[in-house]
């Protein structure tokens, strides 16, 4: 079965993320330094390129057929056949220098063509201004989240869940099938704390962070037990084939099948964080303001199906 087609905002979100989780190895203060510099900005974001593009190819793999697989924050797979044309010319340069680790001198010269791909290009540009601008803002003084930003964010990943994702049909929907309210939870607790795991706080769309701090009240029950299960998780450091088990493990439709492979995998402490998240998923879809998420999210989808 080929990869499905991967959206261009998740191949940017991936950039985002591994690009921020190595600014974290480094000390805040000096690297945001750094960065709005004018006398070391260029010098250190071509570092954060080259180390960004050192990433991504050590977490592909090659396959039996000599084909690169990348994989996106999401855990979906990336290939040159899948991935939006602007991201093409990137993907090709990765798989030749992922094939080109063990040739030092090859691996170097495509490294210094990708830095030079990145630099030049707009898209490129764009992501890398935003990021700069995320870091610092993330690593500034905590600033307040507003209930809009956390309702659109769970609403976003709900609708593309039901729309792209395709595992609630559009008679379930219009027929307001019960499991519909726990997997849309579910789903939304799970890629949450997945796409939050390099930060200090959830993160929300437009790259921006909610923390302890920054919460608004009505959120603040919700955002205790994402970062409860994040650390977890965290702590588990679970594999693609254990995550795909606990997302296909948490679902309430009774449709879902899991293949025996998959089942093997189970654990006490994997059962146990299922549980955990069927759990939540209970409590959160009885909230008012992520109920009322839920009821637009299946009006909007219904007409969009």
């Amino acid at each position: 079965m080929s990869a499905p087609n991967i959206p261009e905002e998740e191949s940017r979100e991936t950039i985002y993320n591994v690009m921020f989780g190595i600014a974290l190895k480094y000390d805040q203060t000096e690297l945001k330094k750094l960065l709005i510099s004018d006398a070391t900005k260029q010098n250190t974001l071509r570092h954060l390129i080259v180390e960004t593009i050192k990433e991504l190819c050590a977490s592909a793999r090659v396959t039996s057929t000599h084909e690169c697989e990348f994989y996106t924050i999401k855990g979906n797979v990336i290939t040159q056949v899948n991935i939006s044309e602007n991201f093409v010319e990137l993907i090709t340069g990765l798989s030749y220098l992922k094939k080109m680790e063990s040739n030092k001198p090859a691996y170097d010269v495509i490294l210094s063509q990708l830095v030079q791909t990145i630099e030049k290009k707009d898209m490129f540009k764009n992501i890398i201004q935003k990021f700069i601008q995320f870091y610092v803002d993330a690593t500034t003084e905590a600033k307040s989240v507003s209930g809009d930003l956390i309702r659109q964010t769970f609403y976003n990943m709900m609708v593309e869940h039901v729309l792209f994702d395709k595992t609630i049909s559009k008679v379930a929907l219009e027929n307001m099938e019960s499991f519909i309210f726990l997997d849309l939870s579910a789903h939304t607790i799970i890629n949450s704390v997945l796409l939050s795991q390099k930060y200090n706080g959830i993160l929300l769309q437009g790259n921006g962070i909610v923390t302890d701090a920054t919460c608004p009240e009505e959120y603040k029950k919700l955002y205790i037990m994402l970062i409860t299960l994040k650390n977890k998780m965290v702590e588990m450091k679970l594999n693609e084939k254990e995550l795909e088990l606990i997302k296909l493990s948490a679902s309430s439709d009774p449709e879902v099948k899991i293949q025996d492979d998959l089942i093997r995998l189970k654990t006490p402490a994997i059962i146990s964080l299922i549980t955990i998240i069927k759990d939540m998923a209970i409590q959160i879809s009885q909230i008012y303001h992520f109920r009322s998420i839920i009821d637009n999210v299946i009006t909007f989808s219904i007409s969009a199906m």
